[in-house]
């Protein structure tokens, strides 16, 4: 069992832990422990991150409701669809920004000892979000793509195949998983802002159940 702390992360470049309190936030005690279990169950996993958002002018870029609903049927439909055959958990988070309205930050956690291509299945769940769930409006980026990049300028990358007693690899996936939560609860007043009253209890981030 990992156990992360504001201290875990003190020296990780880049990361202010100053004004968010690890220790006493719900949200990351709970994701935390959905990660640790993961890793209880399958001793590597393949880690794919991925944003989803919509094109300009798209219905969901700027209709909460619409968003939310093509985001469902994606989880729904990953019980069953071959893309996501050996998918066993996932950690979402729902921000709005001027430019982008409406978008989705997702990570998308496989058995390691059933699938290793990580950058192509990235893609085709991209391409399933853009084509199938969104009707051509979609827009996605696979943030796979850049892991050699973003690990040759010293960033944390938590993605690809992480295995279980892999210290350093541990730390960095918590790292992006914590980061994506930090950055939803950043934004989510300026979320909460556009929402209609109707929606003012929307659910921002989540992840998948421990069963």
């Amino acid at each position: 069992m990992f156990n992360y702390t504001k201290e875990t992360f003190s020296a990780q470049e880049r990361f202010n832990v100053q004004s968010w309190d690890y220790q006493e936030d719900s949200n990351f005690t709970s994701l935390i422990n959905y990660i640790n279990w993961l890793f209880g169950k399958r001793s590597k996993l393949l880690v794919v991150r991925i944003d989803l958002s919509f094109r300009v002018g798209a219905q969901g870029q700027y209709d909460a409701e619409y968003a939310r609903e093509c985001f469902q049927r994606l989880l729904n439909n990953s019980r069953c669809n071959r893309i996501f055959k050996n998918k066993i958990g996932h950690i979402w988070g729902l921000e709005w920004g001027m430019d982008k309205g409406f978008h989705y930050h997702c990570i998308f956690l496989f058995d390691g000892h059933e699938s290793n291509r990580d950058e192509p299945i990235g893609h085709l769940i991209g391409q399933y979000w853009r084509d199938a769930i969104t009707g051509g409006t979609g827009y996605y980026r696979s943030c796979n793509d850049d892991k050699y990049n973003l690990a040759r300028l010293g960033q944390p990358v938590g993605m690809g195949m992480v295995h279980r007693n892999d210290v350093v690899m541990r730390e960095n996936l918590a790292w992006i998983s914590t980061y994506l939560l930090k950055d939803v609860e950043k934004g989510e007043q300026q979320l909460r802002a556009v929402l209609p009253e109707s929606l003012k209890r929307f659910r921002t981030f989540g992840h998948g159940e421990m069963r």
